[in-house]
C-alpha cells in the first residue's frame, strides 16, 4: 500500500517548496510581432504542464530552443511570466508591455 506524501510538517505548517534552480532559460516568441522573452526553464515548468512538456527534449524546444506562440499576445506572455516568478497577477504589467510595443512614426 502506497504511503500518503506528507503534507504538513510537526508545527503543522507546509514544508517550503523547493526553489528554483535558476539554471537553464528558454527562448519564447510570443505574438505575431514575434517578441522574444527569455525564461527560466524551471519556472515555467513548476507553474505549467504546457510549458514542462514545452521544455521537454520531446517538444519543440529540443529542435531549436524556441517555443513558439504565435496566437499569444506579447503583453498576456508578458503577464503569464510575471506571475509564473511572483505568484501575483499585476494588470499593470500588460499595459507597460502595450507601451513599449507601440511605434514611434518616423519625423
Amino acid at each position: 500500500m502506497a504511503t500518503k506524501r506528507k503534507l504538513l510538517d510537526e508545527a503543522g505548517e507546509k514544508p517550503p517548496a523547493k526553489q528554483p534552480s535558476y539554471v537553464g532559460t528558454v527562448e519564447i516568441v510570443a505574438g505575431t510581432s514575434e517578441t522574444l522573452f527569455e525564461v527560466h526553464e524551471d519556472i515555467l515548468s513548476r507553474r505549467s504542464d504546457f510549458f514542462k512538456a514545452a521544455c521537454s527534449s520531446v517538444w519543440t524546444k529540443s529542435k531549436d530552443g524556441i517555443i513558439k506562440l504565435p496566437t499569444i499576445e506579447p503583453g498576456t506572455t508578458k503577464l503569464y511570466i510575471h506571475w509564473a516568478y511572483s505568484g501575483t497577477i499585476d494588470l499593470t504589467v500588460i499595459s507597460s508591455a502595450e507601451e513599449a510595443n507601440k511605434r514611434v512614426p518616423a519625423r
